[in-house]
């Protein structure tokens, strides 16, 4: 087990939120027991070329240009405004590849994976995955409170019910 750090010399702390971060003053009797950082990594070059990089070696998948998609139902899950992930910068090319492999446009769903967040409006989910794309794509928030839209998997040991969004059990491909 790792042994925890107490520290008391930090009661405000700066958190990332969306596109800047936020500074929270914590209340003197709280403690400080650990701090964690996101490892830094160098900035790329190339999205385009990052982005190949990744489809030629993706972790746990055959790459998808290897792949026949012609009638495969895919769906393509994109986290919501509350993370400040930059997936408008890569959605075209994911696009691109997809058709390589044969992937039909009316067989592509944009599933915005809400949790329990508000829906995103379209602007929004534009501004998350841009504008050509969001043009060419079907889309869904997705909705946890719908019984409808989601399917049980099963029991975890805890015996905690595991639901999905009913769309990803549909699919032939999750992405």
């Amino acid at each position: 087990p790792c042994p925890i750090r107490e520290s008391r010399l930090k009661m405000n702390v700066r958190l990332p939120w969306r596109e800047s971060e936020i500074e929270l003053d914590l209340p003197d009797d709280w403690r400080v027991i650990a701090e964690g950082r996101p490892k830094s990594f160098a900035a790329r070059t190339s999205v385009e070329e990052e982005f190949a990089r990744a489809m030629a070696e993706p972790i746990g998948a055959a790459p998808l240009a290897g792949r026949d998609l012609r009638g495969q139902r895919i769906v393509l899950v994109v986290d919501d405004l509350t993370r400040p992930t930059p997936a408008h910068l890569f959605f075209p090319y994911l696009l691109r590849e997809l058709e390589r492999a044969g992937a039909e446009p009316e067989n592509l769903l944009l599933l915005v994976a809400l949790g329990v967040h508000r829906p995103m409006t379209e602007d929004e989910i534009e501004r998350k995955v841009g504008r050509e794309t969001l043009a060419r794509l079907r889309w869904e928030n997705h909705d946890a409170r719908d019984v409808e839209g989601v399917v049980c998997l099963g029991t975890t040991r805890a015996k905690t019910e595991v639901y999905v969004n009913r769309h990803l059990v549909e699919a032939d491909l999750i992405i």
